[in-house]
């Protein structure tokens, strides 16, 4: 540029005269073109980053905020970047570290030192070896929060996650109140040996949760991956089920919670089976049929009554043959008509309460729990009721020192033994007024034609099945 203005001038001095005016403008042309130059070009800024250990971060993406312009830092944890028209932040992040913000709009030169990056409950997901993305482990882990299980009122936290898991199969083959769960994670892993999961709540492995109360719980996660589960040895094969329970909140103020819940329970549907009438249609039918088929060479009939039954039986009352005569009669004689799923099975009342007293102070936090489960059967003279109590204590006596204690006594009462479906689905709705709903059960004799079963009422309300399981445990 200094050669062409030179050029110029020396060319104008041999023609003529110079010309200020015209200088000036050149001068003033060639200053605005430069001008514009520099400023589409941005200016340069650089810097060294330094991770949390004090040494060079190196690969660190460094990018000037709300602009495309980005780099990374070289081996010596340098970089060099242009700054474009408006550009007042660098942002700079790397594994691990806090992503740092510089304001730029002073210096050209930055030494800039990262901090740890602390990880959020949110998005991450406890394994046996630490914390992961849960983008990243989504098929191997599978999570559910304390609120979510808190919301499905379940005296079991098994019962609340059934369905809700991709992977976990949680199945109830009894149906009893209070009864155990079966959990299998991908599938039965064994033939004979047990197939269950592992469970460990708050680091400590436990053979089972029935009597842990679900208000309790802050989380549970299900390793479902040999690699997320590598930690706890063959006692994870089946899988393991981390359950972290509930503590005070960061400087949380004395707060006390109750809560009470009261529901109702019954049977979804009732199976459509012979209703009374019915059944006797059937069974004349029946009897009719084996009637003839044995007497009818002998000119027996379908038409023939009691009485010319006997005759041809020899006087002997063969149920599957001869008719009962009341049948024939108005309201049947007097026999009764029993819907067996009606007398078994129940609305049944379920009701819970929960105390929670917890606080959070700089040095100590502390949470008491109690809860109290009363659970009526469905099916009549069962019930279940559980009795919970935890205090998780936690004192901090240095700045990286913590001790802290849990314990956890609970106790548990079942009574009554579940219902024999097949004896409810298949008994006789027909019976002797005097016998009713006790129908072959001691002192009541059965109905002759309704076979040798005995009423699942008697057997529900006379077998006394109680069962009492106490439980402590603790951790420090």
């Amino acid at each position: 540029m200094y050669y062409i203005m030179n050029h110029i001038s020396a060319s104008n001095n041999r023609h003529h005269r110079p010309m200020p005016c015209v200088r000036r403008a050149l001068l003033s042309v060639v200053a605005l073109l430069c001008a514009l130059t520099l400023a589409a070009q941005g200016r340069v800024v650089t810097g060294t980053v330094y991770d949390t250990s004090g040494e060079t971060a190196i690969g660190a993406s460094v990018k000037v905020s709300g602009t495309d312009a980005n780099t990374i830092t070289n081996l010596d944890g340098e970089f060099r970047i242009t700054v474009p028209e408006g550009g007042k932040t660098l942002e700079i992040s790397y594994v691990g570290c806090k992503t740092a913000f510089i304001n730029i709009t002073g210096l050209t030169t930055y030494d800039v030192h990262l901090e740890t990056a602390e990880a959020v409950l949110d998005e991450v997901v406890v394994i046996g070896y630490g914390t992961s993305k849960k983008g990243n482990v989504t098929s191997a882990i599978a999570s559910m929060k304390g609120e979510e299980i808190a919301e499905r009122q379940n005296e079991n936290a098994l019962q609340s996650i059934q369905g809700q898991m991709a992977g976990v199969e949680i199945t109830n083959n009894s149906g009893a109140p209070g009864s155990e769960m079966e959990v299998h994670v991908r599938g039965a892993a064994s033939i004979n040996a047990s197939d269950q999961p592992l469970y460990v709540v708050d680091g400590i492995p436990v053979d089972d949760i029935n009597n842990l109360n679900p208000n309790d719980i802050e989380s549970i996660d299900v390793l479902k991956d040999a690699s997320s589960s590598a930690i706890y040895g063959s006692r994870g094969a089946n899988g393991v089920i981390l359950i972290k329970t509930r503590q005070a909140k960061k400087d949380e103020k004395l707060t006390v919670t109750f809560s009470a819940a009261f529901g109702l329970q019954q049977m979804e549907n009732k199976l459509d089976l012979l209703t009374g009438d019915e059944w006797i249609q059937w069974r004349s039918a029946y009897n009719n049929t084996r009637y003839v088929q044995q007497y009818g060479y002998l000119g027996a009939k379908e038409s023939d009554d009691y009485y010319m039954r006997l005759a041809y039986t020899g006087g002997s009352v063969n149920t599957r043959m001869v008719n009962d005569p009341r049948w024939s009669m108005p309201g049947y004689g007097g026999l009764m008509i029993i819907d067996w799923q009606d007398e078994v099975y129940r609305v049944a009342p379920k009701q819970t309460y929960d105390l929670s007293v917890s606080n959070a102070t700089e040095k100590t936090d502390f949470r008491i729990s109690m809860g109290y489960v009363n659970q009526q059967g469905i099916a009549i003279n069962t019930s279940y009721e559980r009795l919970n109590l935890r205090a998780n204590f936690n004192a901090r006596l240095a700045d990286r020192i913590t001790v802290g204690m849990n314990i956890s006594p609970s106790v548990s009462w079942n009574n009554g033994t579940s219902p024999d479906a097949v004896s409810v689905l298949t008994m006789t709705p027909i019976v002797e007024p005097e016998s009713g709903i006790y129908s072959g059960s001691e002192p009541y004799d059965r109905y002759n034609w309704a076979g040798s079963r005995v009423s699942p009422v008697a057997i529900m309300e006379q077998t006394d099945k109680k069962s009492e399981d106490a439980r402590l445990n603790m951790s420090a």
